[in-house]
């Protein structure tokens, strides 16, 4: 079976200045993954690099078997941005207008959409729980409803991964809970390999399969122990060697 994301050996810097180095993970499909750590840990890098958005120091990343900076075949990939929260506070437009702005490549230019593109739109809505707000304009939605709105025009795209850039940053405890709720709900009901970076270990531990933990410049899958320990502040890695291959 072919890993979803695949890191072997991974390193960056910016400049000078290494984030991390030896940085080995895979993710299966159907996995639910959570990278925590520090500001400035490397999180959001991370998930760049799976992105394409950024090169390698050192080692590889790929995307379903394809190095991720060659990697062509984006309609699979799904990514929700820190931004979310705020996404078109003061357009214009609705809801399902949102959502369906993702399928205009398969619309057509100075064309409109077909049942087929509006069923799927309102399937979107639908699985994050958005159905009766579809005429609503979403200047008129809270933070963590234009949040869900943002992940239907992702979904409706109908990708096979799902990256999330720190998801409950903007958002407050309720809609926190209910975005980890919804992606627990689509990972187990779908089969949607799901990856975030997040600062909310706790939430994360109470719902994702795996715990990655990003910190001092080396990366650690945590177990149930060592997660235990992590909520409890106690858990450091060992120090790497942030030694990088030019």
């Amino acid at each position: 079976m072919t890993a979803v994301v695949q890191a072997e050996n991974l390193g960056f810097r910016y400049g000078d200045e290494p984030v991390f180095s030896r940085v080995d993970f895979s993710l299966a499909p159907g996995d639910f993954a959570a990278v925590i750590g520090a500001n400035g840990a490397g999180k959001s890098t991370l998930l760049r690099l799976m992105l394409g958005e950024l090169a390698p120091a050192a080692g590889s990343i790929r995307l379903f078997g394809c190095e991720a900076r060659r990697f062509r075949d984006w309609p699979k990939v799904g990514f929700l941005p820190q931004s979310a929260p705020t996404a078109g506070e003061n357009f214009p437009a609705t809801a399902e207008e949102i959502v369906m702005a993702n399928l205009f490549a398969s619309i057509g230019l100075l064309r409109f959409p077909r049942p087929k593109h509006k069923a799927r739109v309102r399937e979107a809505l639908r699985l994050v729980d958005m159905g009766k707000y579809s005429k609503r304009l979403i200047s008129r939605l809270s933070g963590g409803q234009r949040q869900r709105v943002m992940l239907a025009q992702v979904l409706v795209a109908e990708p096979e991964f799902l990256l999330l850039d720190e998801p409950t940053t903007g958002v407050d405890e309720a809609a926190a809970a209910a975005l980890f709720a919804l992606l627990t709900r689509l990972n187990r009901e779908t089969g949607l390999t799901v990856m975030m970076a997040t600062h909310d270990t706790e939430r994360a531990a109470a719902h994702v399969s795996r715990v990655l933990c990003l910190e001092n410049g080396s990366l650690l899958e945590l177990d149930k122990a060592q997660l235990d320990e992590e909520l409890r502040h106690k858990h450091k890695h060992p120090a790497p060697v942030l030694e990088l291959i030019s």
